[in-house]
């Protein structure tokens, strides 16, 4: 993660190009500097007690951790990581698009998670925090002439 290439996010606006039949099977090619955590332990409270301005007091409970790392490159300190912790069908839909999956099938992951799973707050979310640095649909099938 921290020799992870710099890329630089692309816009909402980028699927405003793909025809309707294309949504289900494009690629979201996630930032190469974000990993995904699933925990039994929830290692986002454990992370967060154990910053530097923090005492390291934690009352643990049994909730899964779901988080989200990303390295950010700030040009007066250097690298820092950020980590933010997901619900479960967030994480699922993010992690999903990392390993390649299509959105078609990233969507079925979450809806799977949690049936009420928002696709567009999803994807406004993704684009939103700049996760997307690019975008490969496949061409649009022929259509048969008359």
């Amino acid at each position: 993660m921290l020799g992870a290439p710099r890329a630089d996010a692309i816009d909402l606006d980028s699927l405003a190009g793909l025809q309707p039949d294309q949504i289900g099977a494009v690629q979201l090619v996630l930032d190469p500097a974000l990993r995904f955590l699933a925990s039994t332990w929830p290692v986002d409270a454990i992370w967060m007690a154990n910053q530097p301005d923090r005492d390291g007091a934690l009352a643990l409970d049994d909730r899964p951790g779901f988080v989200q790392v990303r390295r950010l490159l700030d040009g007066v300190a250097g690298p820092r990581v950020e980590v933010t912790t997901l619900e479960e069908a967030r994480f699922t839909f993010r992690r999903a698009l990392a390993l390649g999956l299509r959105l078609g099938d990233a969507t079925a992951s979450a809806l799977a998670v949690d049936p009420l799973f928002d696709l567009a707050l999803g994807l406004s979310q993704l684009f939103a925090d700049r996760l997307v640095v690019r975008l490969w649909a496949p061409s649009p099938e022929p259509r048969p002439a008359d």
